[in-house]
C-alpha cells in the first residue's frame, strides 16, 4: 500500500496530464488485477481529479467522499473506480478495458470490466471474493496512447458547461497500443493529428475518418458554438467541438 500510495501522490498544479501518463505507465506495466486464480492487466483506463482549492476542478469527477481516500475499489455510475485521494482533492482511475492474463481474452468496456470482476463475488454467509491491485512481479513494457475521455456529458444543456468544455478534451486516458478496439477511436486519432500533431501511425478506414476532418474544419470555421450544437450526430458533434475550441485555443495565444 506504500507504494500505492507515493504512485499516486498528485502536486497542486493546472496541468495533470504528466501527473497521470506517469501513473497510467506505471501501472499498466507493474500491477495487476487479482481475483481468486485470475489476473488481469489495465487496457484502457482514464484518470480524474479535482482540488478543493480551486486549481483543478474537473467537473465530471463523481466528488465521493470514498474519491477522497486511497485505494478503494469505488463502483461508480459507469462501472468501476481505483481511488487515489487525499483530504485535498479527489481523485480515480476509471477503468474501461483489462486483458485476461491467462487467456489473452481483453474485456472491453467499463460494464464488462464490472461484470468479470463483482458480478460474482462469493456467497451470502461466505462473504465476497478477495478482488486485489497488486505490483506484479513480471513487469512489463507498454505503450500507450494519451487521448481525450469519452462518454462525457457535455450537452448544450449541460451544467456549468464552461468549466465542462475546459476539460472535455484534456488527454486523461491512456490506451494501450495493443488493444483490439476502443471507444471513439477515429475522434482520438483526430485529436492527436490535428492537436498533438502526432506522427503515430493509426489503421484507420477513410471514408469514416474523412467526416471526422470535415468536421473539425466545420469546427474550426463557426464563429458561434451554437453552430456546433446544431450537428445531430454525438460523434461528428465531439469533431467539430474539437475544431471549435482547438481555434479558440489558438487565437487565445495568439
Amino acid at each position: 500500500m506504500d507504494r500505492f500510495v507515493e504512485i499516486t501522490a498528485l502536486q497542486d498544479e493546472s496541468s495533470m496530464t504528466g501527473q497521470f501518463s506517469r501513473i497510467a505507465n506505471e501501472f499498466s506495466s507493474n500491477w495487476i488485477i487479482e481475483k481468486e486464480d485470475e489476473q488481469f492487466e489495465i487496457l484502457e483506463s482514464e484518470y480524474l481529479c479535482s482540488f478543493l482549492n480551486g486549481k483543478h476542478t474537473d467537473p465530471f469527477i463523481d466528488g465521493s467522499p470514498f474519491q477522497h481516500k486511497k485505494g478503494i475499489w469505488y463502483i461508480s455510475d459507469g462501472g468501476v473506480d481505483i481511488t487515489f485521494g487525499t483530504e485535498a482533492y479527489s481523485a480515480a482511475l476509471f477503468i474501461r478495458a483489462i486483458k485476461n492474463v491467462k487467456t489473452g481474452e481483453h474485456i472491453l468496456g467499463p460494464n464488462r470490466v464490472f461484470m468479470t470482476l463483482f458480478q460474482n463475488t462469493g456467497h451470502i454467509q461466505d462473504g465476497c471474493a478477495q478482488i486485489k491491485f497488486l505490483r506484479r512481479p513480471d513487469p512489463i513494457q507498454v505503450q500507450l496512447i494519451a487521448v481525450p475521455r469519452v462518454s462525457l456529458n457535455i450537452e448544450y444543456s449541460s451544467k456549468n458547461l464552461d468549466e465542462r468544455l475546459k476539460y472535455v478534451f484534456r488527454p486523461y486516458r491512456f490506451v494501450r497500443s495493443d488493444i483490439e478496439d476502443f471507444p471513439e477511436k477515429y475522434l482520438s486519432y483526430l485529436y492527436l493529428e490535428k492537436v498533438e500533431k502526432s506522427n503515430l501511425e493509426f489503421n484507420r478506414e477513410g471514408k469514416i475518418y474523412d467526416k471526422y476532418l470535415i468536421h473539425f474544419d466545420k469546427g474550426m470555421n463557426a464563429h458561434h458554438i451554437d453552430q456546433v450544437w446544431n450537428v445531430s450526430s454525438r460523434s461528428l458533434r465531439m469533431a467539430t467541438l474539437l475544431g471549435y475550441m482547438y481555434k479558440r485555443q489558438l487565437n487565445q495565444i495568439s
